[in-house]
């Protein structure tokens, strides 16, 4: 593990695979916590207080919008990056509007990932 080890990421997906596969691809250089849907998402913030919450959009019980507005509310000092397969110009207005930090593309490859989260982190750090 490297100095990165004692920052948190929360991944919130619905679909297990996804999610494992993206903690997978953090674990080394993060300590990584998963949530598969917005509602255990925002519990989970509100007593990890995550440095970076990677968030789905698409999910049921709570959506990765909803649940973003309730992070921002309940830990302003998390940073939110939206992640989906959906890449179209509507996500930038959505991260926009929800107050989110940034959107990963699920298609991309693990370097985007952890290249992603470092920025985050550094932006919080700042």
């Amino acid at each position: 593990m490297d100095s990165h080890s004692a920052l948190r990421v929360l991944v919130v997906d619905d679909n297990e695979r996804v999610r494992h596969g993206i903690a997978d691809i953090l674990k080394d250089d993060f300590q990584v916590c998963e949530a598969e849907d917005g509602v255990e998402a925002v519990e989970m913030v509100r007593y990890l207080k995550p440095d970076v919450v990677l968030l789905d959009l698409s999910m049921p019980v709570m959506g990765g919008g909803a649940a973003a507005q309730v992070i921002r509310a309940v830990s302003p000092a998390t940073r939110i990056v939206f992640i989906s397969v959906d890449d179209s110009p509507h996500i930038a207005s959505l991260v926009k509007s929800t107050g989110a930090d940034g959107f990963i593309s699920k298609n991309c490859g693990a370097a985007t990932f952890r290249e992603t989260i470092d920025i985050m982190v550094r932006r919080s750090a700042a």
